[in-house]
């Protein structure tokens, strides 16, 4: 007779994926640049969150003297030794040009 329970999943922790992007990576991400696939947008100010348990919601991003809000799923990666975030690619940005 073989065993059919089911086991539950080893739990994938943001740092043994790369791919899968941690809320702890954008908790930290204050200071960093952000780019976009269409270039340097600023330098994240606050982050926001929402939600129980508090998830980010929103990056503040400084630009100049200008302040948007980007949507925390925006984000692509946080790469902390080079102090950046990488975001996807606006999907709205394309109804624009």
């Amino acid at each position: 007779m073989t065993n059919t329970a089911i086991r539950p999943r080893a739990r994938v922790e943001a740092r043994d994926d790369p791919w899968r992007l941690a809320d702890e990576d954008v908790l930290e991400c204050v200071g960093y640049r952000v780019d976009a696939p269409e270039g340097h947008l600023g330098v994240v100010e606050e982050v926001r969150f929402a939600g129980r348990p508090p998830r980010p919601l929103v990056l503040v991003v400084r630009a100049l003297d200008r302040l948007y809000l980007l949507p925390a799923r925006r984000v692509a990666r946080v790469l902390r030794d080079e102090g950046r975030v990488l975001l996807w690619p606006d999907p709205g940005a394309a109804r624009f040009r």
